[in-house]
């Protein structure tokens, strides 16, 4: 399949999930940083594993991490400076969208992209960032490509449900 045809697939996909949103309530679980600064809801069935640099929700080869950096900038420059990163791990690693959006109630830059993960699989990834009071935010969301659409609404909650709570 060709560079073109693939990419154009990956559109498609994404679009088709984006249209196909649905509302998950989650229950009252969440995950707290440490240092008090943001909280995620935490689903049902979903793993918590903390990581030096945020933390990560994990549900076989679905997941959502958050990653705090210390800086300022813009929300869009962080979410191109942490892309360009990833360029280097993904095969085929395709921007379908992108986008201001809103992420943990403030202005926000997100992007959606497709390629062949570092484990080999084809996937979809949203990466959203926000920055707010010298520190930057990023929140990866992520699945095979085929699970993307059942793990769509899973993701819209979490996203929905992230909040930044000032801390140390």
């Amino acid at each position: 399949m060709s560079t073109i045809t693939r990419s154009r697939m990956g559109r498609a996909l994404v679009a088709a999930a984006m249209l196909s949103a649905a509302t998950v309530v989650f229950a009252e679980q969440r995950y707290h940083d440490p240092g008090g600064r943001y909280s995620l809801p935490v689903p049902d069935g979903w793993q918590v594993a903390e990581q030096r640099s945020g933390v990560s929700l994990v549900n076989g080869p679905a997941y959502v991490s958050l990653m705090k950096v210390e800086g300022r900038g813009t929300s869009r420059g962080l979410v191109e400076a942490v892309g360009v990163r990833i360029t280097n791990q993904w095969q085929g690693f395709d921007n379908a969208n992108a986008a201001r959006c809103k992420l943990a109630g403030r202005e926000g830059f997100c992007a959606w992209y497709s390629g062949t993960n570092p484990k080999g699989v084809e996937a979809v990834l949203r990466m959203g960032g926000v920055a707010a009071d010298g520190w930057g935010y990023v929140l990866f969301m992520s699945a095979p490509r085929e699970a993307f659409a059942e793990n769509k609404a899973v993701f819209a909650g979490i996203e929905r449900g992230f909040r930044l709570e000032g801390g140390s």
